[in-house]
Order: C-alpha cells, then sequence, then structure tokens
C-alpha cells in the first residue's frame, strides 16, 4: 500500500476548483492506498466542510517546500500528487531528488520537474518536455473535470459566480458596475451563491440598491457544469470554472482577484481566452464597462474563436 500526498491550491483567492477535482482522484486512489490531503490547519477546516471523510497531514506554512518536504518523509509518503500553480520547478525536482515520486497536473503545457505530467493541453511543446524519463499525456480527459452537457443556450442570458467560496466581497465593484450597465438591456442575470453568507450580502449589500429587475440568485446544484452551455457568457473569477466555461463552448468572461501573481495570463490567451481584467483594472469603472460593450457588440466573433 503506497502512502501518497495531494498537495493543490484551496483557499479564498485560489477557490475550490482544484481541490475539487483531485477530491475525485483521491477518493478512487484512496480504495487501495492511503491518501491525505497536505494542509495548513485553516485549509482542514474548510476541507472538512466539503469532504469530512478525508484524511489531512498539516503543515504550518504551504509554500515552504523545504517543511514539507520533512513533513512528508517523516509520514513515510512515497508519492506526491500536485495540482498548483504556487509550486516551481525545482520545487517539484527537490522532491524528485528526495526519493519521492512526483505526478503533477497541468493546465497551461509548463515546465515541470515531475516524474508524470498530466496536461489538459492537447499539443505538445517539446521545449517542456525534455528531462529524461519524464512521461507526458495529453487531453482534456486528464484534467479530472468531466466534460459538460451541451444544450440549448438561452438568448441573453448572463451567469455571474463568485468561485466556490462565493465572496463577492472580492469584486463588489466590478459588480455593482456590471449590474448597472445591464439595466434597461434585454440581458438577464442569474448570479450564483453557494453559502447563506454570500446569499445575504447579494440581497443586502448589491441588490437593495440597484434598479435592475432582471436579475435572480440562484442557488449551486452538483450538475451546475452541465448547465453552463445554456447561458451566452458566464462571468467570474479566473479558474476552474473557466475551462468549464470553455469546455461548454460558452463565452468566459473573467477578472483577477489576486494581484496576478497566480495565473499566468498569456497561458489563458493560448486557450482563445480574451476578456479578463487585471486586479486592478476590475476596480476602474470605465474599463468595465469597455469590457461589457466590447463583448456584446462582439459576442458572435469573440465565441466563434
Amino acid at each position: 500500500m503506497n502512502k501518497i500526498a495531494f498537495y493543490c491550491d484551496f483557499g479564498k483567492i485560489q477557490g475550490h476548483g482544484h481541490f475539487s477535482r483531485q477530491l475525485n482522484l483521491y477518493k478512487s486512489l484512496s480504495k487501495k492506498n492511503k491518501c491525505f490531503f497536505l494542509f495548513t490547519k485553516k485549509q482542514i477546516v474548510n476541507a472538512k466542510k466539503i469532504y469530512n471523510k478525508a484524511e489531512f497531514i498539516k503543515t504550518n506554512n504551504i509554500l515552504d517546500h523545504n517543511q514539507n518536504l520533512k513533513i512528508l518523509k517523516k509520514n513515510n509518503i512515497s508519492i506526491i500528487i500536485i495540482d498548483s500553480y504556487l509550486i516551481s520547478y525545482k520545487d517539484e525536482i527537490n522532491y524528485k531528488k528526495n526519493n519521492i515520486f512526483v505526478i503533477s497536473f497541468d493546465d497551461f503545457n509548463r515546465s515541470h520537474g515531475s516524474n508524470l505530467v498530466f496536461t489538459s493541453i492537447n499539443f505538445v511543446n517539446k521545449n517542456k518536455n525534455n528531462l529524461k524519463s519524464q512521461y507526458w499525456f495529453y487531453g482534456h480527459k486528464y484534467n479530472l473535470i468531466q466534460k459538460p452537457k451541451i444544450k440549448k443556450v438561452q438568448k441573453n442570458k448572463i451567469l455571474i459566480h463568485g468561485g466556490g467560496q462565493s465572496h463577492y466581497e472580492l469584486f463588489e465593484e466590478f459588480l455593482n458596475e456590471t449590474i448597472n450597465f445591464f439595466t434597461n438591456k434585454k440581458y438577464s442575470i442569474d448570479i450564483l451563491s453557494t453559502s447563506k453568507k454570500s446569499r445575504n450580502f447579494l440581497k443586502f449589500k448589491i441588490l437593495k440598491k440597484t434598479k435592475n429587475k432582471k436579475i435572480n440568485i440562484i442557488n449551486y446544484i452538483d450538475n451546475l457544469s452541465n448547465n453552463l452551455s445554456t447561458y451566452e457568457i458566464v462571468c467570474g473569477p479566473l479558474g476552474v470554472t473557466t475551462f468549464e466555461t470553455i469546455l461548454s463552448k460558452t463565452l468566459p468572461v473573467t477578472f483577477s482577484i489576486n494581484k496576478d501573481k497566480y495565473y499566468n495570463l498569456s497561458d489563458w490567451i493560448k486557450l482563445n481566452h480574451l476578456m479578463h481584467l487585471k486586479f486592478f483594472e476590475k476596480k476602474n469603472p470605465t474599463l468595465i464597462r469597455k469590457l461589457w460593450e466590447y463583448t456584446i457588440k462582439n459576442y458572435l466573433i469573440l465565441k466563434k474563436n
């Protein structure tokens, strides 16, 4: 029986996406292996709210990979599965040098120091795959996201989400300006709520002061990804839902909820995702209006790309 550690992004800024997709793999591998998530105390508390049967190994600093390596050694971990944008090539090499088998999940065909790399990108960049005894597996089937169903599009309908934890307070200006822009226009907007806290924030902080009557707060449903294709546009923080939106053949409009260090935006351009505002841009009313004006005017061209 192998002892396997999962290292994935999970938190207020990173959202739930990486944890959710690795949770599927965790449940499968746990049947014949001893599996753990390597998380901080705060992450463990939040993760248990999602899946309380998971087992964890605690780290004081999720970004301190020298400390994390000692923790893995102490717990006799032989395999680490990584789904993170916050770990470097050198860190992966260091785990491997210390006799830990390293498996990485990749969204953008980046350089990795791992033994195995599973990437959702279909094309091969040979410069990325130049380590001896390193094997790459390409295609969307490896991103652990079930391919969404394609359904009939509801014309002039938009979905706004706030990531896995619905942190609308992190982009209140963008949300207000977006709602104002679509007031008295033919579009209707569904805003996704994943918690009582987010519903109350939307109801009393956002919707109370708007004249837009075509807004509906909806609760999260387990098969949400299969309904993304029913919207013309899906808007929210850049992340796993953006991938699901692209796979649904729906137009994503996104923004950064941190200072653009978490994502390499050029990687998203390779996926033909163009409608995005950076961290400070999403607070600029003029830029927000211009984003929506351009998106609506050029919707058919953007979606075709």
